[in-house]
């Protein structure tokens, strides 16, 4: 262990001692509030309203939600990330104003944090997202709003067809 790492320990210790802290884990009932869609978060029924919804941008809303809680779910089964790194619904607000911001969000907030979290291991992400929303070789594709949706549809699947354990 170097210095660095060393002064780095002392530090959280000190800040541990002098602090309390608080978890501050995503609030997907807040979430659907701040985005009108009036329910709390039950993930089959958001499921079935996903395949229900006819406003396109209440879709995409819904679908967000739903792909970011199957996300978060993956991040809390990982010993290597954990629970206290998952995704803040926070980072879906802006499409409450700016539905058209679905792919934005996605593309520029949520895949790079992604990234950032399994840099050494790229290929999880891309077992998660379609290739042509990312790839192992090339990282965030550039993608659009369609390409995008079917790839959270395809991650919300996935997740359904797992056994559970």
């Amino acid at each position: 262990m170097n210095t660095a790492d060393r002064s780095i320990i002392l530090f959280d210790a000190a800040l541990r001692r002098r602090f309390s802290f608080i978890p501050l884990f995503p609030d997907y009932d807040l979430l659907a509030m701040s985005l009108d869609i009036d329910v709390k978060f039950d993930e089959s029924e958001f499921e079935k309203m996903l395949k229900d919804e006819e406003d396109r941008d209440k879709k995409l809303k819904i679908l967000s939600i739903l792909a970011l809680h199957n996300i978060n779910l993956k991040l809390s089964e990982n010993e290597s990330v954990g629970r206290e790194k998952q995704i803040g619904h926070t980072f879906l607000l802006d499409m409450q104003g700016h539905p058209e911001n679905f792919t934005k969000t996605w593309a520029q907030d949520i895949l790079p944090l992604l990234e950032e979290y399994y840099f050494e291991s790229p290929e999880t992400i891309e077992e998660w997202f379609t290739d042509s929303v990312y790839s192992k070789q090339k990282g965030i594709m550039d993608f659009d709003d369609k390409t995008l949706e079917n790839s959270l549809n395809d991650l919300i699947k996935q997740n359904n067809s797992q056994p559970d354990e």
